[in-house]
């Protein structure tokens, strides 16, 4: 008989108590997206209007083994993780064999939502699961920059020409200065960021920090956490003193994670977005960091720079009693059909 227990904890004091055996587990100590401190910024931002939050905690002979952070509203459970969150997956102390429990669980609950989960997750079925459903699959890039000197010499030559060209056209405007870490040398070096970024088309896309209040508080205090932890790096490109081009970076466990970036639309014909990449490659190569994590999706932008992709899974999680295990097969055959109706009108 399994000596496992779990309990659902509803109270955000979960994150700081479990902390210290939370981040000393290998998801945490190789991206900060799983630390605890994560989960709990995020929830206190995030979670949504008529949600609660459901950490379900796995133990054995009294001891954490296992946590996967959740919120519930009715009878759905979801990841937390939104488009903030560059992976979401269960935590588990290395050599625990937690899948298993995990499983059973979520076989009881009518529907899990699973958001940016890791495509190596122990949560994804290692044989076809009927009750499982993918609904997007997504890649999430990053360069590896370990042995590497210089970026530069790794990368398409056409790239590079056209980055120093543009840097070119920027000194034409005046003095271009990189800095790695703008928070240790410029005051108010997020608030004028954050300008920038709103400034632009972000800003009236509604995706930029400071356009909704949720999504400004949960960074105001990720940058608070990851400044005292010596985790921040604003890195920024200053055309005359003034702010082209910026990012919002961590750097955790040898590794560089982008979180946001943005760039001045006076000098979008320039491109300064661009010539910062190349400078934040560089700088966090010289650093002697392992890779530079681009985070999110596979977009075109990206691709330029690398084809090393992390894969990624939106999935949902039927339950295995009552209608719950009818959902799974009826919309994957609905997915099904409507692909093959997709490929019909392609033709």
């Amino acid at each position: 008989m399994s000596n496992w227990t779990v309990e659902i904890r509803r109270d955000r004091a979960v994150f700081e108590e479990l902390a210290p055996w939370w981040n000393r587990c290998s998801g945490p100590r190789s991206t900060p997206f799983l630390r605890s401190e994560w989960f709990d910024i995020w929830s206190r931002a995030f979670l949504p209007t008529g949600s609660d939050l459901e950490v379900a905690v796995w133990s054995e002979g009294g001891e954490p083994k296992a946590v996967l952070p959740l919120s519930r509203r009715g009878p759905r459970h979801s990841a937390l993780a939104n488009s903030h969150s560059d992976v979401f997956d269960l935590i588990v102390e290395p050599g625990a064999d937690a899948a298993p429990e995990v499983h059973r669980w979520m076989g009881h609950l009518p529907v899990t939502r699973l958001f940016r989960l890791d495509g190596r997750s122990a949560l994804i079925p290692s044989s076809p699961d009927p009750n499982w459903h993918v609904d997007r699959r997504s890649e999430a890039p990053f360069m590896e920059l370990t042995g590497a000197d210089a970026v530069s010499p790794r990368l398409d030559r056409h790239l590079i020409k056209d980055v120093k060209r543009l840097e070119r056209r920027l000194t034409e405007l005046g003095e271009v200065v990189y800095l790695d870490n703008a928070d240790e040398v410029m005051p108010n070096a997020l608030e004028e960021c954050m300008r920038v970024e709103a400034s632009g088309w972000k800003g009236r896309e509604g995706s930029a920090i400071a356009s909704s209040p949720d999504s400004e508080r949960f960074y105001r205090e990720l940058v608070e956490l990851a400044r005292d932890r010596g985790w921040l790096r604003i890195c920024a490109l200053l055309v005359g003193e003034r702010i082209a081009a910026f990012e919002l970076d961590l750097d955790y466990d040898g590794r560089r994670f982008s979180l946001k970036a943005g760039y001045d639309e006076y000098w979008s014909r320039q491109s300064p977005g661009k010539v910062l990449q190349l400078w934040v490659l560089e700088a966090a190569a010289a650093r002697g960091l392992s890779t530079y994590e681009f985070g999110g999706v596979a977009e075109p932008w990206k691709l330029q720079w690398t084809d090393l992709l992390r894969p990624r899974v939106n999935a949902l999680r039927f339950g295995n009693l009552g209608r719950s295990r009818l959902l799974g097969p009826a919309i994957r055959a609905l997915a099904t059909r409507r692909a093959v109706s997709d490929e019909d009108e392609s033709q």
